[in-house]
Formats: C-alpha cells, structure tokens, sequence
C-alpha cells in the first residue's frame, strides 16, 4: 500500500523482486501471499487490542523539518513538512532531480492517485532490527517489499521525499497521523475514531469508485454516502477478493502485514500512510534498496584493505630488519 503498491493501480505501487524467487500472485489460494490476505483479514474484523494502536508510528512535530521550496508560483515559500520513503517503478521522473524539486502527486491520468508510504528511517529501522539479509539488492527488495506485503516481479528503487501533514492520512480505524487512539470495539466491529483530525480534500482514492479510467475521490464528508468508513470498507472488499486483480493484505489497523511465512515475521510490520492525489512533494533522494540499509560489500571491502594494509606493514618491517 505505498507508492506502487499491488493492491491499486490508481496507487504508486511497490513490487517484489529477488533473483530465482517465486513471485506469489493474489488469486492463487494457498499460496504464502493468499494466506497472509487472508490473515489480514481476520486481524481486521476481529483484532481487539488497543495495543495494536499504540505502537504505530506518529508524524507529529518531532517528525518534521522546516524547508523552503519552489511555491509552484515562480515563488519560494517556508513550510514544515515530514521526509517519507516510499518503493517506485515510476522513476523516470526523479532521475535527473535536483534537491528539493517539487512534483505533484497526479492525478490527471496514468495510474498514479495517490502514494502509500512510511516514514523515514522506519523500514531501516526493522530491517535491521530482524537482521534481514543485506548480501545484495534483490534480496534486500524482496524482503522490504514482503514487509510491505507486496507481491510482484518488476524492479522497483527507494524514492524519500518531503511533504507537508496536511496531505497525509493512515489508512486505518484510527486515521490520526498524529494520535494513537485506538477505535471503540463494538463487539463485532470498529467505530472510526478522531476524523475531524483528516482533511477530506487531500484524502486518497477509492479503488471500486473508477470513471473514465481514473479513481476519483472516495468521499466529500465524513458521515452518509461516500463517507470514510465507506471508503476503508471499499478498500477492504478489494483488498480481500483473491479472484480479483486488486488483492492485498490490508489490515485496516494503519499496519502492513508481512507475508513472509516464517513465524518470527509474519504479521504486522511497517505503519503506513497515504500521500493523496494533488499533493504537492519535494523530491530527497532516489537510490536502490540496499542503500537504505548497511551494504556488506562495503564492510568487507573495508575489511580486506585493513587486512592487506596490516599484511604489507609486517612485509615493510621485516624487509628493513634484514
């Protein structure tokens, strides 16, 4: 559900990728990703812990940076916005970016509605924290995008970009970016909680609500028809259909779900947030996977120069004492 992701192609979607993998599609039953749609599912409709909500991460002002940038009008302006990272293979626009370039999430065509994200540092943070792999840039992918609960073969890079609060929302019963209230269990449902904290006009796009090829905007209130809760239970009805081509592990919980089928990670994962269509962002950085995390390339390197320096001394000193 970030830039990219597979379970929308009105979102910038993340994909998969690792050398001899099987990629596992979402209408195949039985299969480790199915399952993990599935699970997310039922963690959705019966998941009771407040818990599950006080760990997500916030965006509040801790988070942010004061930066000045292009005003879209010939102009420069100062505003305080959060750096978030996100997986793309819609990169040709970023290739020969400057620092700080602004772009604008389209919504005018193509497929790109809106763009699911983390926050900085956090899909470092867990990757490390699991002692993932980093022996190279397929494998790297590949597990960042099982985290994310993506499934699919194309190559994707990391893209980190500035954008301001106002045009960030979580996908989930609790909406806050900045609060961790958990919603009221009715005892068979969630009630939403703490949307007057979300502004309708930058909220993302619905994935049933499709016209002239493009997703429009899922609600205009937050009460009645097209409303939040129609847009969430939207998304899950999508996200939950194996025979459909919009398959994803939603959790509805402001979580991703790990689809790797090893019990130590499997489950909740990354908290995520939506980036929403007109939403003006300012480009960071653009680099492979693996350079969000150590490469162990470069430690080994390191390694076999102290060695070979070490090597050559003890050589220097002894050719002297003769």
């Amino acid at each position: 559900m970030f830039a990219m992701l597979r379970r929308s192609v009105s979102s910038l979607h993340l994909a998969s990728l690792v050398a001899g993998a099987v990629v596992f599609a979402g209408n195949l039953a039985g299969d480790p990703y199915s399952d993990s749609i599935t699970a997310a599912a039922q963690a959705r409709s019966t998941l009771q812990d407040p818990s599950v909500f006080s760990g997500l991460t916030l965006i509040d002002q801790s988070r942010l940076s004061t930066i000045t940038v292009d005003d879209g009008a010939g102009g420069r302006k100062t505003i305080e916005a959060v750096k978030v990272t996100t997986l793309t293979s819609f990169t040709s626009p970023y290739d020969n970016a400057q620092p700080l370039q602004r772009f604008v999430v389209d919504t005018a065509g193509h497929f790109r509605a809106n763009i699911w994200v983390t926050v900085e540092g956090d899909i470092t943070d867990y990757y490390l924290s699991r002692s993932l792999p980093v022996t190279d840039n397929a494998t790297v992918t590949f597990n960042m995008l099982q985290a994310l609960g993506i499934s699919s073969s194309s190559k994707y890079d990391a893209l980190t970009f500035y954008v301001e609060p106002k045009f960030v929302s979580r996908p989930s019963f609790d909406p806050s970016i900045s609060s961790h209230l958990p919603p009221e269990w009715t005892g068979d449902h969630y009630t939403f909680s703490d949307l007057a904290s979300l502004n309708p006009s930058y909220w993302g796009f619905a994935p049933t609500d499709k016209i002239g090829g493009k997703y429009q905007r899922p609600f205009t209130s937050f009460e009645g028809p097209n409303s939040y809760s129609d847009w969430l239970n939207a998304w899950s009805l999508a996200s939950y259909d194996l025979t459909g081509d919009r398959a994803f592990p939603y959790t509805g919980l402001g979580w991703t779900w790990n689809w790797n089928p090893d019990p130590a990670l499997n489950g909740f994962a990354l908290s995520e947030f939506i980036v929403s269509g007109g939403a003006e962002f300012y480009f960071d950085s653009l680099q492979a996977p693996i350079g969000l995390v150590p490469e162990p390339t470069s430690v080994l390197l390191l390694g076999v120069g102290l060695a070979l320096f070490v090597i050559v001394g003890r050589r220097g000193r002894s050719s002297v004492s003769r």
